[in-house]
């Protein structure tokens, strides 16, 4: 109810609707401007693989277990694998091996103050749909314009979808590609310099009436590297609002990067409103094509956004979120291992419980995926991280302290000289499963005592 003292009027709730519904014309304004993706058709057939396949995996730092513990049961069945509660792997900024920038972010949760929402009771209330266009513009001056949009079931693009988007012409829709690429032989200057001049070309382009925004890394070659996808829409998402220009444009991201539900998160999070995990595809597409999956690929490709939209949801339900544009750009994370430097250069300032990684960190790791996919002795079989599976036995366990005995008494301990050295312990089912077992010795346990970590029995030398 509203009382208008001037004119000693009262305006009872459905009065007041009625005057604002019929202020300007919504409905017409919204037909005709704003498009139904699911809605538009194409006769432009996309093709789902790469070239370069074997390159392109070892460029975006995919192993075996990516593809055979993550990617294949989430086109199987269509919901994120079931893997035990914790990691037990040090953190990425002590490790020695090349770390994807996702490694270095942990998602935040709600406790008290905000509660969680079940995502499987309430689902009612949650939502993944996604506008992109122009869409944030001030609601206090409406205008024809706002309604220039294109609007998603979820933000998950495949090929063919995202061949559409950067192809509409009509109703005044434009769109750009920008690369996130930069100069291998340059190192560390070139990533800053590359980022500069994406964040300036991403200016010129919401100044020329740009709808949305597609940052790609699809012409990476022996010359360029990828920008950690997530840098890059984090750089350009707080430039574009340094500048007064977020609203006016969104962003989609289309990188070889994205494969699991966090990958999606983080990029959402920071202010992707869409994303199309183009090398994802590609290995569904070899996937089904050698029959490793019994699917076809239409089948492999919607269990697979299912099973990233499942996460969404439950990611978001953890923050008491019920859609997807309050998620976007909110960046509900902490950083772990992020020094304060790149944090308030890239990343709005992200709180991190310790300092870590530069720039120049950053840079290295991404050129040493790029040296790994572009070697000449490229291609073969994926190596084996140990990210899911490990020994505790002392084959293949290079540059750390073993400290072991081969009885039955006391359990086997392994001591780790470096925490930088991990992604250790790789497991191979026939080799270290299948095997008969070694004939151990039994001796009784009181018999046995600890010197320098080192169980020693008494009968020893």
């Amino acid at each position: 109810m509203l009382v208008d003292t001037e004119k000693g009027e009262i305006y009872y709730d459905g009065e007041l609707k009625k005057q604002l519904a019929e202020a300007k014309p919504y409905r017409t304004w919204l037909s005709t401007n704003r498009i139904e993706l699911d809605e538009l058709k194409s006769g432009r057939k996309v093709p789902h693989h790469v070239a370069n396949y074997d390159r392109m995996l070892r460029t975006f730092g995919y192993s075996k277990e990516d593809i055979e513990r993550l990617i294949m049961p989430m086109a199987s069945t269509g919901a994120e694998p079931i893997n035990s509660m914790g990691n037990d792997t040090p953190l990425a900024v002590l490790s020695d091996k090349p770390q994807l920038l996702y490694n270095y972010f942990r998602q935040q949760f709600a406790q008290v103050t905000n509660p969680p929402i079940d995502p499987l009771r309430e689902e009612l209330v949650m939502s993944l749909t996604e506008y992109i266009g122009a869409v944030g513009m001030n609601i206090l001056t409406p205008s024809e314009s706002h309604c220039k949009m294109v609007r998603l079931n979820h933000p998950i693009l495949s090929n063919t979808q995202l061949d559409i988007l950067c192809n509409i012409r009509y109703k005044g829709f434009k769109t750009v590609k920008l690369p996130m690429l930069f100069e291998v032989a340059k190192g560390k200057a070139g990533l800053q310099e590359a980022l500069t001049h994406l964040c300036k070309m991403a200016e010129e382009s919401v100044t020329e009436g740009v709808n949305y925004i597609v940052l790609t890394d699809r012409e990476v070659d022996i010359t360029h590297a990828a920008i950690p996808s997530l840098l890059a829409v984090s750089a350009v998402h707080h430039h574009l609002i340094s500048v007064g220009k977020r609203v006016q444009t969104a962003l989609i991201v289309e990188s070889g990067e994205i494969r699991e539900v966090m990958h999606a998160a983080l990029l959402l999070g920071f202010g992707a409103s869409a994303l199309n995990p183009y090398m994802a595809f590609a290995i569904l597409d070899k996937l089904v094509k050698n029959k490793d999956i019994q699917l076809d690929y239409a089948t492999a490709e919607k269990n697979y956004i299912k099973s990233i939209c499942k996460g969404l949801f439950k990611i978001m339900s953890k923050m008491g979120i019920s859609t997807i544009r309050s998620y976007r750009g909110a960046k509900i994370f902490e950083a772990i291992g992020l020094s304060e430097e790149l944090s308030k250069a890239y990343f709005g300032g992200l709180g991190s419980p310790i300092g870590g990684i530069r720039l120049e960190e950053v840079a290295r790791d991404a050129i040493a995926f790029h040296n790994e996919g572009f070697a000449a002795e490229a291609g073969g079989l994926l190596p084996n991280k140990g990210l899911y599976s490990f020994r505790k036995t002392e084959k293949n366990m290079p540059g750390i302290l073993k400290q072991s005995v081969h009885y039955s008494w006391p359990p086997v301990w392994v001591v780790t000289r470096n925490l930088r050295s991990t992604r250790m312990f790789p497991f191979d089912y026939d080799r270290d499963y299948l095997q008969p077992e070694i004939e151990e010795e039994r001796r009784d346990p009181d018999d046995w005592y600890c010197v320098n970590g080192r169980w020693i029995h008494y009968e020893e030398d």
